[in-house]
């Protein structure tokens, strides 16, 4: 089975790759300097038609910390090119190359639970979802799964505070408060993609 995969520098991503990997697959991973979802070009240039499965780890956060209102506007319009429209194309570009495959992505728990401090991560991350639910119903051959897990430790929270805590900060936060593994992560991917499973969620 090949299978291409997004985000696998760190985090979920990585992980995924290292199981996947262990069990046999075969796994492209494009660097980010090779394919950058927010340039929608980039996307309408690959070839996706011979992938069994395409993954969308990747995702974006920074400056979540400071809040809708002064977080800068450009990282929240990358949030959502990162964690919305760049996995849309993603997946226009596969269903359109392969009527018959499997399109995996990450969501976010905080879809059901947003703040307003999250606002923009929460609000692209449920846009993603809406859009995958229509094409789910429109593309009778072709399998969608959302992977939805709570709170996560992956290099996120680092990526939101973007330098303002230190990493002992950060796994103090971590500690306080329950949190999935990557593994645990990476384990509900590989679960969906052998039984095509449409959602699933993972609470810590």
């Amino acid at each position: 089975m090949n299978i291409f995969l997004t985000g696998a520098s760190s985090g979920i991503g990585q992980t995924c790759y290292k199981l996947l990997v262990e069990q046999g697959y075969v796994v492209t991973t494009p660097t980010k300097d090779q394919l950058n979802l927010r340039h929608h070009s980039e996307i309408e240039l690959l070839d996706l038609s011979v992938y069994d499965v395409v993954i969308n780890c990747a995702g974006f956060n920074v400056g979540t910390y400071q809040g809708f209102y002064k977080n800068p506007t450009a990282n929240q319009i990358e949030q959502i090119d990162v964690n919305f429209i760049g996995p849309l194309m993603l997946a226009k570009n596969y269903s359109q190359s392969n009527p018959q495959g499997h399109f995996v992505y990450i969501s976010s728990g905080s879809i059901d639970n947003p703040y307003l401090y999250n606002l923009i991560n929460s609000t692209s991350k449920a846009a993603l979802r809406f859009s995958m639910d229509i094409l789910r119903k429109n593309l009778r051959d072709f399998t969608i799964s959302e992977i939805c897990p709570g709170k996560t430790k992956t290099n996120m929270l680092k990526q939101n505070y973007n330098g303002t805590k230190t990493d002992q900060d950060i796994e103090d936060e971590y500690d306080q408060n329950p949190h999935l593994t990557t593994d645990q992560v990476a384990d509900a991917v590989l679960f969906a993609i052998r039984n095509r499973i449409d959602v699933i969620k993972l609470s810590p």
